[in-house]
């Protein structure tokens, strides 16, 4: 784990991917999910209780990019690049 005076990291032992962000002045933390190919598939914000105050998950295709974000409240975010998607 590194640490700044606003931020404390955590990160995945092996790839060395963010896997949690805490803001130390609120104590929120954003803890972020990765699939086999090492794509982000989850983002989660939790108070400093650890309930969770928002979320998010990423849907991937063929490509690196997501295809689609959904929200915890079920709002989808297509999200195309370029003119072929």
């Amino acid at each position: 784990m590194q640490s700044t005076p606003q931020l404390r990291l955590g990160y995945q032992p092996g790839s060395g991917r963010t896997s949690q962000i805490e803001v130390t002045a609120s104590g929120n933390t954003v803890a972020l999910g990765y699939n086999g190919q090492g794509q982000r598939v989850s983002k989660q914000v939790l108070s400093s209780s650890r309930a969770e105050v928002s979320s998010r998950l990423y849907v991937h295709g063929m490509h690196a990019l997501p295809i689609l974000e959904v929200e915890q409240d079920g709002t989808r975010w297509p999200t195309s690049m370029g003119p072929t998607g």
